[in-house]
Parts: structure tokens; sequence; C-alpha cells
């Protein structure tokens, strides 16, 4: 019995083992390739190869359903349009007309006007004071009009003295009436908006302003033209011609122009450079339009139409964060300067800072040669202006402990304080009121 059920078990695992093997070669068969004889078959009824020589039994793939459509159809859609953007083009504006070259009054008549800010910085007054023809100063200075603190402002008066632009630290432009007393309003931005301001153009109304750009604007009006527009960069400097129909200005950085005193029309027209391989900065023009003065390295001269260069006062630096040109005297022979052995004076606002080591320093165009306002060897004196006539000038010191305005002559002699409060004063500008000696062409 026992062992017809050891005979019975080992055919069972015979039959078991046969069965795995043939699963095994099945399985192994539908992986590996097929071959054209592993594929023939014979038919039983024509006793032909099949499939006939030349095909194959294998199916063709099956087409794959598109998965990157809508099984809905959508209607087409038109491209929406897009315009490029405009070439930037300097758009030419009207020619312009020569206007008179301002010559020097015959006496230094007129009215010194000045600013103040108060110890706490919570508003400014703005002051006036007369000069008669003989130079005499009356020594009641008349208030103007109380403004807020404009404190870390920077002053421009217009060639004429009627208005003054007011620049803040971050290029806000405000334009101020010293007729009225009051503000002008204009049609400049707000805020920083177009940025930096260069200088008055000769016409006393419009100005030299822009962001990187530069651009002759009225203030009043929304007319502009664009005379120069960097690649890359920004204008540093630029001043008009007294008679209107030039401009010259200079680049920072600029990888579409080389670096130099570039002049253009007032037009926006004929831009060209007039010295190259210079970097000018605080420039500004002569009143008898033959020279134009700039700092680069050192203070230098060169004339209306690019010829002889030349450098002026070696040694006599420009102060960083100083950002006023030379002044020229109204005869164009003199040049007043700022100078700062520290360097720095000007980079903290209205403050002690600024009569630290600061000079004025007049420069004789035709020699070049320099020397100090006042011959004394004082130092802290700073915002010189010259009288109408060329004959004397009105300055800020701290010489005697507080920034007063004083006045001197040209050649350093009778020195004469004219303000004494403990205010803190600035910019002052001498405005002519005889008006018969002041804006008349010259007859050369």
């Amino acid at each position: 019995m026992n062992r017809g059920r050891n005979v019975l078990g080992i055919i069972l695992g015979i039959v078991i083992i046969l069965l795995l093997t043939f699963g095994m070669v099945s399985i192994i068969r539908g992986i590996l390739p097929r071959t054209s004889d592993s594929n023939t078959r014979v038919s039983q009824s024509e006793g032909t190869a099949y499939p006939p020589p030349g095909e194959t039994n294998t199916p063709p793939a099956p087409t794959l359903a598109r998965t990157d459509v809508f099984p809905w159809d959508l209607p087409t859609r038109t491209p929406y349009p897009i315009t490029p953007a405009p070439t930037l083009t300097l758009v030419p504006g009207p020619s312009p007309t020569p206007l008179p070259l301002i010559q020097p009054a015959r006496d230094a008549s007129g009215k010194i006007y000045y600013f103040t800010g108060e110890d706490d910085k919570s508003q400014s007054t703005i002051y006036a004071i007369d000069v008669d023809s003989g130079g005499k100063m009356n020594p009641s200075p008349a208030v103007v009009s109380i403004e807020d603190s404009l404190n870390d402002q920077t002053i421009f008066p217009s060639p004429d003295g009627a208005l003054v632009a007011i620049v803040g630290p971050w290029g806000t432009v405000s334009i101020y009436n010293v007729e009225k007393g009051e503000f002008e309003n204009t049609t400049l931005p707000p805020a920083s908006g177009e940025g930096k301001f260069y200088s008055w153009f000769p016409d006393s109304r419009r100005i030299l302003n822009g962001a990187g750009s530069l651009i002759l604007k009225d203030p009043f009006t929304t007319n502009r033209t664009y005379l120069a527009m960097p690649g890359y960069g920004q204008v540093i400097a630029a001043a008009a011609s007294p008679d209107g129909r030039y401009v010259v200005y200079s680049f920072d950085t600029d990888i579409l122009y080389p670096k130099g005193l570039w002049i253009v029309n007032t037009n926006g027209q004929d831009a060209h450079l007039l010295v190259e391989d210079i970097e000018p900065y605080n420039i500004s023009w002569s009143p008898d339009l033959k020279r134009i003065a700039f700092f680069s390295g050192n203070w230098q001269v060169v004339n209306a139409d690019g010829s002889d260069l030349r450098e002026l006062a070696k040694g006599v630096f420009l102060p960083q964060c100083y950002f006023l040109p030379a002044l020229w005297s109204p005869d164009s022979s003199t040049l007043a300067v700022v100078t700062s052995k520290s360097g720095q004076a000007f980079c903290n606002g209205w403050s002690e800072n600024l009569f630290k080591d600061t000079n004025i320093v007049l420069i004789d165009v035709a020699s070049g040669e320099a020397r100090p306002l006042l011959s004394d060897g004082s130092l802290g004196n700073i915002d010189p202006v010259w009288s109408p006539d060329g004959s004397k000038l009105a300055f800020v010191t701290n010489r005697n402990g507080s920034p007063e305005i004083w006045v001197v002559n040209k050649d350093g002699t009778d020195l004469q304080q004219l303000t004494q409060n403990d205010r803190f004063e600035r910019y002052p500008f001498w405005r002519p009121v005889n008006e018969s000696n002041f804006g008349k062409k010259r007859d050369d």
C-alpha cells in the first residue's frame, strides 16, 4: 500500500515538473524576438508556406490617440498684435535766436539776496539788502519772505536774478520769484522725477536738467527739447552759451560716446565732440562767449571753438559733493572758485563742516595764476558772488564764529561784515537794479 502511494507521488511530481517546464518555455518564447522560421506555418488546405514570402505576420503598430488636444473643437484665435518699442530719437526744436550778451554794469548798485536757516531747521527766511551806486549797503536787511526750511537745498539764481531754482538733494526743483516773494507754479515733477539740475538758460526762464539725459525745459509749460540721450551712463555737467545758441556737456561713462566736452545746438542738432579725452565737471561759459571753464583733474579753460586747451592754477582742487561751477567775473577775465583742503566739506549739507579748511580763490584766466580772495590767510570762506560791475564780491564766512555775509573788493581790500545775527546764512546773489546797464548787447 505504501509502495503504491510512493509511485503515485513520483508520477505526480514528474507531471508537475513537465508543466512548469512547458510554462517557462512559453514565457521565454514570448519574450525573445520571433524569426521568419519560427513564424512560418503550413497551410493545411493548400500546403503552402504562410505567410507568403516577403510578408510578415507582425501586426502594424497601433495609431496612438493625440493627447495634446481637447476632444472638442476650439475656435481659431487671432494672435494679439505686439507693437515694437519706438527707437528713441532727438526731435529738433526751433532754430535758436541769438540772445543779447550781458555786459558789466557801470556800478555795484542793486540788491544782495541771501537765505538763512534756523537752528531748529523749521523754516528759512529770504532777505534782501540794498546797495547804492557807490557800493554803500543798507545795514538793515529787509525780509522778502519766510518759507519752509531750505536747509540742505542748493540755490541757483537765474542770470537776471529774478528767479531762483531751489534744488533738493534728490533733484526736486522749485522756482522762487524774488520780485513776488513767492514760489511759482510750474510743470516740474513734484518728486525726484527728472533728476539733475545743471544750470539756467541765459533767457532766465528755461533750465537745463534731466535724469541721465539732457533736456532744455520751460518749467512753466510742457515745452522741452532733448539735447542728449546717452546710451549708458548719464550727463554730469552742462552749460549754455550766453547767446543761447549752444550747450556744452559731458558724460560720466558711456559705451556709445567717447568721453570729452561735447557741444550741441540748442535745437538738439549737430552734436559733436569739442574736446577729446577729458571728463569735465562744473562747466561754465564766459559772459563774452569766448571761453569755457571746467574742472577735469585741474581747473581748465578752452576757447569756444575747442582750441587752446589750458590748465589753470594747478593744485586748486574741486571739493567733493560740490556742484556749483566756477563763477566768471562780468568782464570774463577772472574765475572765482571754492576749494577745500579736507575735500569733504560739502558732503554733509548745511553744517559747520562747510567752513572746514574751505577758501575762495580767484584765478586770472590770461596767466592761469591763482590767489586767495582774502590776503590775511583766513579759511572758512564759501559761496562767492560777483557784484554787477565786477568790482566786489560778497561771500559767506564764519570768521567771527557764525556764518555771516561779508563783502570785499576784488583786490582783497575794504573787507566789511554785512550781516550780524545768529542765523545760518548761505547763497548770496547780487541782482542789479539799474536795467539800463544790464543786458545790453556788446559791441564786439
